[in-house]
């Protein structure tokens, strides 16, 4: 079973909207959350670092990196593979636990990363990031 994966992000100028086909063949009817998020971000850093070794894509700059470039006065622009994937999956898992994005499963707001999610080949997911206004 394939299901749709919709990313939105609203309330910035660069806000935007995609969508990932997720295979779920490998996984029981119903999964949990964390799982969701975890295939989900697998499935996007496999997306982009095919587009990066393709040279397509926008590039990604680690905060570390960004800190050490800024120290020696200059920012390097050699496009790099995201080789830590569990790190990212951290990352997505601390960021939906801080509240930085919201999940909802057919527009029903899902809150408990542990909570187990019936899918089926009719259900809408969205990851929903909300960009605060300035100043707000």
């Amino acid at each position: 079973m394939t299901v749709a994966l919709e990313t939105k992000i609203v309330g910035s100028k660069f806000s935007h909207e995609d969508i990932l086909e997720l295979s779920l063949d490998d996984f029981p009817k119903d999964i949990s959350l964390r799982e969701l998020i975890r295939e989900k971000v697998l499935l996007e850093v496999k997306a982009y670092n095919s587009n990066q070794k393709d040279g397509y894509g926008l590039e990604y700059r680690s905060f570390k990196d960004l800190e050490r470039d800024i120290k020696k006065g200059e920012i390097n622009v050699n496009r790099k593979l995201i080789e830590d994937e569990e790190g990212e999956v951290i990352n997505a898992i601390n960021g939906f636990e801080d509240g930085r994005y919201k999940v909802f499963l057919n527009d029903k707001q899902l809150l408990d990363l542990d909570d187990i999610i019936p899918i089926d080949i009719d259900s809408k997911i969205t990851f929903l990031r909300l960009i605060p206004l300035t100043g707000g």
